[in-house]
């Protein structure tokens, strides 16, 4: 998810592309939010139902490519 993330949100910056890509890196925050979530669902609950939760996020940066795709 993240390099098309990157790629598209450092897309025609112009002069501010450093600032824009160093927020972007900054921003990474899924990496420590997403997992504990998932795994306090599959505690709740299941193993297979814990992965809506990263599913989420990959639906979210498809619509996120859609929108700057059209």
């Amino acid at each position: 998810m993240y390099p098309v993330i990157f790629v598209l949100g450092s897309e025609k910056l112009g002069k501010n592309t450093r600032r824009g890509s160093a927020l972007l890196v900054m921003g990474v925050a899924g990496g420590a939010v997403f997992p504990p979530i998932q795994g306090a669902v599959a505690d709740a609950a299941t193993t297979r139902l814990s992965y809506v939760v990263p599913t989420v996020g990959f639906i979210v940066v498809l619509a996120y490519v859609t929108v700057h795709w059209v």
